[in-house]
């Protein structure tokens, strides 16, 4: 068990773990630092966590009702998923593409690992 570097808070290794305060991910002893946007995008996917998330859910997360949206809001969410899949790969995590219905994430199970003979 590790904690947060910036909130405090216990961080168990097996399970994705997001510090909002910091916009910090964490899973497997390793630390991801997100932007804002992105830290709201993956706490979205995890709150649907295993349902799908929309490109709306995305824009009302990330902008609110009434709120202004971007003009090219679908092409800005899916920038900011491919950033994201980039930065959170190392965390053993992908976002997969539901096609028609929209983003889903997956946590892999623990790398497997290699014995070596001596």
């Amino acid at each position: 068990m590790s904690t947060c570097p910036t909130c405090g808070s216990q961080i168990s290794p097996l399970t994705l773990t997001l510090c909002l305060q910091s916009n910090i991910a964490a899973r497997l002893g390793k630390l991801v630092k997100l932007s804002s946007q992105q830290a709201v995008m993956l706490h979205t996917l995890l709150k649907r966590q295993p349902l799908a998330t929309t490109q709306e859910q995305f824009a009302k997360a990330l902008w609110g009702i009434g709120s202004e949206a971007p003009e090219d809001e679908g092409n800005h969410i899916k920038v900011q998923l491919h950033y994201l899949r980039r930065k959170i790969a190392p965390l053993s995590v992908r976002i997969e593409n539901e096609y028609g219905v929209g983003y889903r994430l997956v946590l892999d199970d623990m790398p497997a690992v290699r014995e070596v003979a001596a």
